[in-house]
């Protein structure tokens, strides 16, 4: 490797031990309170390092949080053209995995309440990328409820998830949270994301050992019904 080579990779080293180093620190304490001094104590690099490389701590997490928000659009870039698969999309397991591989991680980005300034910023690119691609025209408002809904409701069922220690595994979580992704890509366009609606409602219904039925007549009009078996009636 050449010498430009060594030192990129030495760059590279410098930046992975600060950002453990800093993942640690906010299991403990909150940012504001994290000094530089303790900060490259534990990475162990000099201060003059570290600001050779960051004006200060803030501009480290800056750089922490964008590299995520990256890596979180190239999954999106995976995942929003498998949205209408009947099956969990592989991007959404990967998504799920690469939080149970990296606990630490999303703790200090997300927030203990996944209620974060990175939260908010994770909330919103994944709407507009959702919204980009079945809205192209910006959308309607019962678009944006809807898309509102699904996105918060993941998140949430995420908090729940961390909370019981990443138990299912990431497939079963991803299977999950699938509907709040699959969606009728034709009913999102003309109909207000009802295609997203009718996989919620359909997943609820199977969970109480309920059936979806949808009976349609054309130009009079669609019945849906949820049917309850008899043995869950008589519980």
């Amino acid at each position: 490797m050449n010498a430009k080579g060594d030192a990129n990779r030495s760059v590279r080293m410098t930046k992975q031990r600060l950002y453990q180093a800093l993942i640690t620190l906010l299991q403990q304490k909150s940012l504001r309170e994290i000094t530089v001094r303790e900060l490259t104590e534990l990475a162990g690099i000099s201060r003059g390092t570290f600001y050779f490389h960051y004006a200060d701590i803030y501009a480290l997490m800056d750089q922490m949080e964008a590299a995520q928000l990256a890596r979180l659009n190239d999954l999106m870039d995976s995942l929003i053209p498998s949205i209408s698969q009947e099956d969990a999309p592989p991007a959404l397991v990967a998504l799920f995995t690469y939080m149970t591989e990296n606990p630490d991680l999303c703790q200090a980005l997300y927030g203990k309440s996944w209620e974060s300034e990175f939260t908010r910023n994770a909330k919103k690119l994944i709407a507009e990328r959702c919204l980009g691609e079945f809205a192209p025209d910006g959308g309607t408002e019962e678009q944006k409820y809807m898309l509102a809904f699904a996105v918060n409701g993941c998140f949430g069922t995420i908090v729940a998830w961390q909370e019981a220690g990443f138990q299912p595994p990431a497939a079963e979580i991803a299977r999950i949270t699938e509907p709040f992704y699959m969606v009728d890509r034709s009913r999102s366009k003309h109909n207000g994301g009802s295609g997203l609606g009718l996989a919620l409602v359909q997943r609820i219904a199977e969970a109480h050992g309920a059936e979806l039925v949808i009976e349609s007549v054309e130009n009079k009009g669609t019945t849906m019904r949820i049917v309850f078996s008899g043995e869950m009636i008589t519980k």
